[in-house]
């Protein structure tokens, strides 16, 4: 029987963004409050990532905005918020 096991994280617990490229498989991390740069291509094989002025291109700082905006402001909500994340692995 499979077990799927799942976490919850709270927003000050995010403290990068990885970015894998799907032609050579190497990982790019950048800490979330320095990510305002979005990578248009692998920095290892150069593939394209994203375009600029794509839609993708200009939300991704939107991202990086709220993760940290939510991150600077524990004990403001009325309530904790936490993200549900699936697929995790048991070590």
């Amino acid at each position: 029987m499979p077990i799927e096991i799942r976490g919850l994280i709270e927003p000050i617990d995010i403290k990068s963004i990885e970015f894998e490229c799907t032609t050579c498989h190497a990982r790019h991390s950048r800490p979330v409050d320095a990510v305002h740069v979005v990578p248009t291509e692998c920095p290892s094989c150069k593939a394209q990532w994203f375009v600029r002025n794509s839609a993708e291109y200009v939300r991704l700082p939107d991202l990086q905005d709220i993760l940290l905006t939510l991150a600077q402001m524990p004990g403001t909500f009325p309530c904790k918020m936490r993200f549900e994340v699936t697929g995790l692995k048991q070590q």
